[in-house]
């Protein structure tokens, strides 16, 4: 069974850039499933339709500016099965609607707000559990039976502080 970031495509392709170059020298517009091409799994979600891959700025400003070529409404099947109906999914003039009152709720000084209010507590309070799972696994190290030792549950890795001794 494949995992999410398997299925994602994660650590399949790390660095896309250069075969993008390349495809944007040859055209701005390309009938090409992206995922598919960088060697990552298709999205079942959208399997069934064609896929167009479009560089260069004013190229993407044309496709999302002519909703009857380029819809946002197909993030529906994605993105909007997790998040629901939000801006992302909506084309014109239902998005052109909504925006001001999301444009709002990102202002730079409203982002910098929520990480001082709930990003900085939030992973600091992460960080916090980490060094204390570490803490303890660090104090359980003698009893590893690998070089690595894991904490189930968590991402804390440590090293073996000596080599076991052969009975």
């Amino acid at each position: 069974m494949a995992t999410l970031g398997q299925f994602l495509g994660v650590g399949i392709v790390l660095n896309p850039y250069p075969q993008i170059a390349e495809l944007r020298a040859q055209a701005p517009v390309h009938q090409i499933d992206m995922r598919r091409h960088l060697g990552a799994p298709a999205d079942p979600a959208v399997e069934d339709l064609d896929k167009f891959a479009v560089f260069g700025w004013s190229e993407v400003r044309e496709a999302f500016e002519t909703p009857t070529v380029f819809s946002s409404t197909v993030l529906e099947r994605t993105t909007g099965k997790m998040f629901g109906r939000f801006t992302g999914v909506m084309d014109a003039p239902e998005h052109t609607r909504w925006r001001p009152f999301f444009m709002r709720a990102f202002l730079p000084n409203v982002v910098a707000q929520w990480g001082e209010r709930y990003v900085d507590p939030i992973l600091g309070g992460l960080i916090d559990r980490f060094v204390i799972a570490a803490r303890s696994i660090w104090s359980m190290n003698s009893r590893c039976t690998s070089p690595f030792c894991s904490f189930a549950g968590s991402w804390v890795f440590c090293l073996r502080t000596r080599r076991p001794t052969s009975k």
